[in-house]
Formats: C-alpha cells, structure tokens, sequence
C-alpha cells in the first residue's frame, strides 16, 4: 500500500504543470476567439481542481489504510511476542 501511495503523490505532483499551464495568459490573437478561450480555460481549470480533489479524497483513504495495516501489524507483532517497534520506513 506504500507504494500506492507513493505512486499517488507523486502522480499528483505530476500535474502541477497543467495547474500552471491552465493558469497562464494566453494570446488573443490565437485561432480560438478569446471568449471561447477563456470558457474552454475555466472548464479545463474545473477538471484539474475535480481530480486534484479526487486524488486528495485517495491520498486520505491510502494513509487511514496504511495507519490501519500499521495497527494491525503492531497487533500481529505483540501476539508474537515481538515488542520491538515496528521500523520507521513502514
């Protein structure tokens, strides 16, 4: 489940690009009227901010599930007998 999540966060950081990208001026003189432009901008905003959402809404689901598993393997541990700490790389 940790390299879920490594993979989720890093993915994440990936789209900070687009963030910037969706964000920046843009020329009137493109083909697509500046009108259209700005629609098609905002939408494509919207769409970013609904999967950043969505990826925060995982990322928050993978740490409760990697807290869980981490509860239990300290339970397992201390059935064992194993009472040393669990390493910090978990």
């Amino acid at each position: 489940m940790t390299k879920k999540l490594f993979l989720t966060v890093i993915f994440i950081f990936s789209l900070q690009p687009f963030f910037a990208q969706a964000a920046s001026p843009v020329n009137a003189s493109e083909e697509i009227g500046s009108a259209k432009l700005c629609e098609q901008q905002q939408r494509q905003i919207k769409t970013l901010e609904n999967d950043r959402e969505k990826m925060t809404q995982e990322i928050h689901y993978l740490q409760d599930e990697v807290r869980h598993l981490n509860q239990t393997l300290d339970e397992i541990r201390s059935q064992v007998g194993n009472s040393e700490p669990r390493p910090l790389s978990y």
